[in-house]
């Protein structure tokens, strides 16, 4: 059918803006806008524990050739670090902190930086490798399965900017953390394990991919393990093979080696230092007598409670994952088939998100007291952010009417502000609103 043309003979189908978002050129446009509004906000320095521990470890390895960081000048500054036969470690998954150490390597050798001198340069470099990369490549491949499972280009790239602009993605991609490597190595396995499923890849290769990529998630963030085994369930469930389960082992063994590897050096045993609490406990530790959000003894409801809905929570900061509810029930309820119905996900992808995110949600809670310590926001529930997303994205094409979408723009409002004026170890807006109202005291 022809499109219908204006008397001067050229088409008025969609507007201009419409046309600009089905350009194949429009995702690289908001990827290049991402970076623009990312790469400059990136800390140019140490900013506390977190970071400070895994920039020891860089240059211990680098400059004295070894994972023990005592000695070290930043040792001093982290918390986050055991004692091992009387020698220093990091308490962080090693793995990340070995790819840092490569990059340092690099700059330390062949352009003579390093931390004490160059700090600036340092750090935003090897930031913009390690968080900023990984929060592009993270975009890119959710537009990419958005289009594939036939969401219109207006809104898989509304959704991906909203996934990169008003998400704790975006400033989580400006500080040195391994929580953004660990969810976009999280989603790839999720883009595989569905590429698979739906036929529309084939190959050993591509279940030996899922099982790299979820390996390298749990390598980055151990807590990734629930996810991954709700992923890898969904892939096998599919193919029902004696080989898939032997080709995920396959592309899972180098990640696993490396990391088995390294914390075999640096402790002697192959468990995480988080499995093993004794090692915690020596003369000047921290952790002897913890204190501020590390010495909160709430009970488990409300600190479940709070983990979603207080100051900090994964919904009060950014309420349209509220979307993703509905929409995981719509698939669970009546999602099913090869490929996503209209209005909500496949049943089958529906019930591994739900399961990965209940999985890791109760660990959190039953595991941990402090709603991730001096960051903003709840952190370890970073990784399931795009899985959310995506699973909403069906919802999100049946709005029709002026009235969803004005309630839309606000649940993303709140998000895109938290997002964007996101700083380490400062109290969030909601926090200094009951602190204001008096109804909240923050830990000293």
């Amino acid at each position: 059918m022809d499109r219908p043309q204006r008397s001067d003979g050229r088409s008025t189908a969609g507007s201009p803006w419409r046309r600009a978002c089905r350009s194949r050129w429009a995702i690289w446009a908001l990827l290049y806008g991402v970076a623009l509004l990312a790469l400059p906000r990136i800390r140019p320095e140490v900013v506390g524990a977190n970071d400070s521990s895994r920039y020891a470890t860089m240059i211990a390895l680098v400059e004295r050739s070894t994972l023990h960081i005592d000695g070290v000048y930043l040792s001093a500054r982290t918390m986050d670090k055991v004692r091992v036969d009387g020698r220093e470690i990091s308490t962080k998954p090693p793995l990340l902190s070995v790819v840092g150490a490569s990059i340092y390597l690099v700059l330390h050798e062949l352009f003579g930086l390093s931390f004490r001198e160059d700090e600036a340069v340092v750090v935003t470099i090897l930031v913009a490798l390690l968080c900023t990369l990984p929060l592009l490549l993270l975009l890119w491949m959710f537009f990419g399965l958005l289009r594939r499972e036939g969401i219109s280009p207006e809104v898989a790239l509304g959704t991906t900017a909203l996934l990169g602009c008003g998400t704790l993605c975006f400033p989580f991609a400006t500080i040195l953390v391994n929580h953004l490597p660990s969810t976009t190595a999280l989603f790839a396995m999720f883009v595989v394990a569905r590429e698979v499923r739906s036929g529309r890849r084939k190959g050993w290769r591509w279940e030996a991919g899922a099982g790299l990529f979820g390996c390298l998630a749990v390598a980055f963030e151990l807590t990734a393990i629930f996810p991954v085994l709700a992923l890898a369930a969904y892939l096998l469930e599919a193919r029902r093979s004696w080989s898939s389960p032997a080709l995920l082992v396959l592309g899972a063994a180098g990640p696993a080696a490396a990391h088995l590897a390294l914390t075999w050096v640096s402790t002697g045993g192959l468990l995480p230092v988080q499995l093993r609490p004794e090692l915690w406990r020596f003369e000047g530790s921290y952790w002897n007598n913890p204190h501020s959000w590390d010495a909160l003894q709430e009970p488990k409801w409300r600190y479940g409670l709070q983990c979603f809905f207080g100051g900090r929570g994964l919904f009060s900061m950014t309420p349209v994952l509220l979307l993703a509810l509905p929409g995981l029930w719509r698939g669970l309820s009546r999602g099913a088939g090869r490929t996503w119905p209209s209005s909500s996900p496949g049943r089958a992808e529906a019930a591994a998100v739900t399961a990965g995110f209940v999985g890791l949600a109760t660990f959190i809670i039953l595991r941990t007291n402090n709603y991730g310590g001096g960051h903003y926001g709840m952190r370890w529930f970073l990784m399931m952010v795009p899985l959310l997303l995506a699973l909403t994205a069906p919802l999100l094409e049946g709005l029709r009417g002026r009235l969803p979408w004005l309630g839309l723009a606000l649940l993303v409002l709140p998000g895109l502000y938290t997002a964007q004026i996101y700083w380490f170890g400062k109290p969030t807006v909601y926090e200094l609103l009951l602190m204001r109202w008096g109804w909240l005291q923050l830990p000293p």
